[in-house]
């Protein structure tokens, strides 16, 4: 985008390489959980330990505080809630309840034996019988 201001040209420049300018996170998992473990099992202090490691004293701390060494590097505050099992048995449940309650239905691939009829919006099948079709493109009663 050009600006012409009196006789000069402004081209705005854009930052083309951007260079991260500080080392947060950039830590390894592997250093983090062995300072962990010098750290409790006594034989390092936690600011040496985290000196001779190179991560930092306070993730360091935290992870002792809440006596855990397998804490995600980045995983944020979220934690899981559910096992596989558990979200197994959960997408189970909604699926029936789906089916069951709500009143969706899986569609048909071919119609069933008897005279029925498919609506060209919602794809639904209804019994032909029961519907005032006449002929053409057919449209539910709901739709």
């Amino acid at each position: 985008m050009r600006v012409q201001i009196f006789s000069f040209t402004l081209v705005p420049e854009m930052v083309r390489n951007y260079k991260k300018t500080s080392s947060r996170g950039e830590w390894e998992k592997t250093n983090m959980d062995t300072a962990f473990t010098e750290v409790k099992e006594g034989r390092m202090t936690c600011l040496g330990a985290a000196r001779t490691y190179n991560v930092p004293e306070a993730t360091l701390r935290r992870r002792l505080k809440k006596n855990v060494s397998d804490m995600p590097v980045h995983g944020g505050r979220y934690r899981e809630v559910f096992n596989e099992e558990q979200l197994q048995d959960l997408h189970n449940y909604l699926t029936a309840v789906k089916l069951d309650v709500l009143g969706v239905k899986k569609k048909y691939s071919d119609p069933p034996v008897e005279e029925w009829i498919q609506c060209s919006k919602c794809s639904e099948w209804w019994h032909e019988n029961c519907t005032s079709y006449e002929g053409g493109e057919f449209v539910c009663d709901y739709c």
